[in-house]
Parts: C-alpha cells; structure tokens; sequence
C-alpha cells in the first residue's frame, strides 16, 4: 500500500512537471498550536491523550489544476521535531520526540463552486490532503518508529497570492518498543501558517 501510494504521488508530480508545467508552487510556513498525542494497543489498551510542544512546520505544494471552484495537486510538509509537554504517555517517554514528513495529494474547493462570488484578488477555500509519512523520528532512543498515514484538513483565504492558512493534520506511526509489539502511535496538531503562491 506504501508503494502504491507513493507511486501515485509519483505520477501526479510528473503530470505537473510535464503536462502542467504552468502551474502554481506554494510555499508555506506555519507554527502548530494544541498538539496532541496518543498510544493505541499499549497494553490492549489506549493511553490518555498527553500534549506536546509547539513546532514550526514547513510546507511546499504544486498545484495540477487550477479552476475558479477546484484546485488540486501534490504537496510535501515538514513537521519539525517536538516534544511532549506535561503528562508523560508513561515514565519511559518524558522525553519522547514527535515529527513527520509526509507526501501527499490535495484538494480545494472555493466559494464558486456553490455559485458564490468573492472578487477583488481574495479567494476563500475548504482544503483537504491526503498521503504517506516518509520521515519520521523515533520515539525514544528504544523505540523503532515507522511513519504511515497522513490526512489534514482546513480552510483558508488567498490575497492576491499571499496565503492564510488554519489546519488540522493528523499523523499516524508503527512504534515498535519491544521486539514483536507494535502500537499504533498517533500525533495531531492545529497549525497557522502564511504562505505565498508563485506561478510558474
């Protein structure tokens, strides 16, 4: 499933770069506020929620197309590495590291797409991303962590090619803490990021 899905990341990044070579590259940055964790399958069990550290994130996407009610393409996005802030998952992980990088496709929809007219250069949208965690830190210096699924979601305002951007991101890990137990590790952030869209 991997695979497939990175092939198709793949694919629509060659389609950009050759079929659609006059598309827009948007580049973003964005801090993370209101960052959860949680540990699923420990102990057959899931454990509370803890909170984690701020962070910056990074993202770069390539539209494939542009339409007045549709957009859509291929991002990638950096989660810098954070900490967990108060209550430990447990006492092996008062120090446990949180990040990600993941590829992925999106989707947009803007007001026109309902028959709303906005004008004047500002642009409203509902966003979508879906894709794969290739990067990720490991927990621990004992764990083995595995990036695996990624999906976001939000809404934002573009200005006459700046960006303004609220999201809801959700990043999903195999964390192997002993040999043969594998628990499903899951990390959310709330981000506001500015960007800018150049048209290439």
């Amino acid at each position: 499933m991997k695979k497939t899905l990175l092939l198709a990341v793949a694919v629509c990044a060659a389609i950009c770069t050759n079929a659609f070579a006059s598309g827009d590259l948007t580049l973003k940055a964005g801090y993370d506020f209101m960052g959860r964790s949680t540990l699923d399958g420990y102990n057959t069990g899931t454990m509370p929620s803890d909170e984690t550290q701020g962070g910056f994130t990074f993202a770069a996407e390539y539209s494939i197309f542009n339409m007045e009610k549709f957009f859509c393409g291929v991002g990638a996005k950096y989660a810098a590495d954070r900490k967990t802030n108060g209550t430990p998952l447990s006492p092996t992980l008062d120090s446990a590291t949180y990040g990600a990088l993941p590829l992925y496709i999106y989707g947009a929809v803007t007001p026109a797409i309902f028959g709303i007219e906005t004008g004047n250069g500002i642009i409203p949208y509902l966003k979508a991303d879906f894709g794969y965690i290739v990067y990720a830190p490991n927990l621990t210096a004992m764990d083995k962590t595995t990036g695996t699924w990624y999906y976001g979601f939000g809404f934002g305002t573009e200005i006459k090619d700046f960006i303004i951007e609220v999201s809801y991101s959700m990043y999903q890990y195999d964390n192997e803490f002993r040999p043969g137990e594998t628990n499903t590790l899951k990390f959310a952030t709330t981000t506001l990021s500015v960007g800018y869209k150049i048209a290439l």
